[in-house]
C-alpha cells in the first residue's frame, strides 16, 4: 500500500481486502469492516448535508468506545478534520478550544442529552442503532496534505496549542516502520486516552493495516482489565506510557504474557525496569519509542533485545524521517556531542492552529538540504551505529 494515501484511501482499500473480518471490539461488541465502512458512510453524509466547509474542525467526545472510531473516520470522510475534547476538562479549556478551531459542530452519541450543554456549539446526533440502510457517500475532495485532526497539548505555559496534523503523517506512521509494523493477522489495544498523539498510532496502525482494534472502554483501566485483555481478548500489540510500564512491572510483570510486542515510549525509560521485564517475557519484542506530539506519534524507535543493556537509546528514524543533533552554534553535532534532536519528515506537523510566531520558532528550514525541521526542545547524542541517546529537556 502507497503512503502517498489519505487515511480515508487507505481505510477503502483494506475493506475491500477484508470486508467480513472484525475490525473492533468492544467488550461484547464487534464490528466488520464493511459494517465500520456503511456506518461511517452514513454519518458522513449527515455531516456533509449541514454544508460543512474543507478542514472544518469537528469536535468529538474522548470516549473509548466503537462510536468514537466511527465517529473520526465519519468527519475524515466529510473532508473535515477531528477534534478530540475531554469532558474532564475545564469549561474555560474547552471554551477556548471552540473558539480557536472557529467550532461549528461536535458529535453526540448519547441520545438522551448534550455531552456539552456549556459550549455554544451544535450536537450532531447519531446512533448506530438508528442506521437502517448503507447509501452511498459524496466523498468529499481530500488529498494526503488534507487535515486530520487537531490535537491540543497540555498548555503548561499558557493556553493549550493546537497541533495540526496532515493525512499522510498519519498514513506514515501506521505503515512506515517494520519495526512497529502491525500485520492484519493482530489485535491491537486501544488503551491510550484519546486526546493523546499514542491513540494515533493504535486506531490507524490497526484499521490501515486490517488488524483488530480491541477497545479498553473503562475510564480507568486496571491491571485486572491488562490480563483479560491479553488472556480473553488476545490482544498482541499494545503500547504502554513508560509510567504505567513501570508500575505494571511492579505489580506483576507476568500480565504482559502473551503479548508479541510492546512499546514504551512518554517518558524517560528505567533501565531496572525494562531489565526486570526482560527477564519475565523474553519472548516479547519490547520497542523504545521517541516522538513529540507535534510529529505525529512516533518518529524513533529502538528494540530491545539484551537483558542488561547499560544504554537504550531512543533508536533510529522511521521510514521517511530524518533525524539531525543540532548544536548551540546551529551546526550539526558530530558522534557523542550534544545537540537538540530535530525532526524532519512524514510526521512533522502542519504547524500549531493560529500561532504563526510560535510556529516560526519551532518548525526551521535547514539552508543545506532545504527540509522543514521541528526543533523539539530535547538533548541527544548520537552513538556510533547512529542510534539516538535521548539527553534531556533543553528547558530542565
Amino acid at each position: 500500500m502507497t503512503k502517498l494515501m489519505t487515511i480515508v484511501e487507505g481505510f477503502q482499500t483494506i475493506t475491500e481486502q477484508y470486508p467480513t473480518k472484525v475490525a473492533l471490539c468492544e467488550k461484547e461488541r464487534k464490528m466488520t469492516y464493511q459494517e465500520l465502512d456503511s456506518l461511517s458512510n452514513q454519518l458522513a453524509n449527515r455531516i456533509l448535508a449541514l454544508g460543512v466547509k474543507q478542514e472544518e474542525m469537528i469536535g468529538i467526545p474522548n470516549k473509548k468506545s466503537i462510536e468514537f472510531v466511527v465517529g473520526i473516520l465519519a468527519i475524515l470522510k466529510a473532508g473535515c478534520s477531528y477534534v478530540p475534547m475531554d469532558q474532564n476538562y475545564p469549561e474555560k479549556r474547552l471554551q477556548f478550544m471552540v473558539n480557536d478551531t472557529e467550532m461549528n459542530y461536535y458529535l453526540n452519541f448519547s441520545s438522551d442529552k448534550s455531552v456539552f450543554p456549556y459550549l455554544p456549539i451544535s450536537p450532531i446526533a447519531f446512533s448506530i442503532d438508528d442506521v437502517k440502510e448503507d447509501n452511498p457517500i459524496r466523498f468529499a475532495n481530500i488529498s494526503p496534505s488534507s487535515l486530520a485532526y487537531a490535537i491540543y497539548t497540555s498548555g503548561s505555559t499558557g493556553n493549550p496549542k493546537g497541533v495540526l496534523i496532515e493525512h499522510s503523517s498519519v498514513v506514515n506512521i501506521a505503515l512506515a516502520s517494520k519495526m512497529i509494523k502491525i500485520n492484519n493477522d493482530n489485535i491491537v489495544a486501544q488503551f491510550s486516552n484519546l486526546c493523546f498523539d499514542a491513540a494515533t498510532y493504535e486506531i490507524w496502525g490497526s484499521l490501515l493495516n486490517g488488524a483488530c482494534l480491541y477497545i479498553l472502554a473503562n475510564e480507568y483501566t486496571s491491571f485486572d482489565d491488562w490480563k483479560l485483555a491479553i488472556k480473553e481478548g488476545r490482544v498482541d500489540i499494545a503500547f504502554f506510557t513508560t509510567g504505567l510500564f513501570n508500575a505494571i512491572v511492579d505489580q506483576d510483570p507476568s500480565i504482559f504474557s502473551g503479548l508479541q510486542k510492546m512499546i514504551i515510549g512518554g517518558e524517560t525509560i528505567s533501565y531496572y525496569h525494562v531489565n526486570i521485564f526482560k527477564e519475565h517475557n523474553e519472548d516479547i519484542t519490547l520497542i523504545h519509542a521517541y516522538g513529540p506530539t507535534e510529529c505525529t506519534t512516533f518518529s524513533l524507535c529502538y528494540e530491545v533485545v539484551e537483558k542488561n543493556q547499560e544504554i537504550i537509546p531512543i533508536g533510529f528514524p522511521l521510514d521517511n524521517v530524518e533525524v539531525k543533533i543540532i548544536t548551540e552554534n546551529g551546526d550539526e553535532a558530530s558522534v557523542g556531542e550534544v545537540g537538540e534532536i530535530n525532526i524532519a519528515g512524514s510526521g512533522v506537523m502542519r504547524g500549531y492552529l493560529n500561532q504563526p510566531t510560535l510556529t516560526s520558532e519551532v518548525l526551521v528550514v535547514n539552508s543545506e538540504n532545504g527540509n522543514l525541521y521541528y526543533k523539539t526542545g530535547d538533548y541527544g547524542i548520537r552513538l556510533k551505529n547512529n542510534a539516538i541517546l535521548y539527553k534531556g529537556r533543553k528547558d530542565n
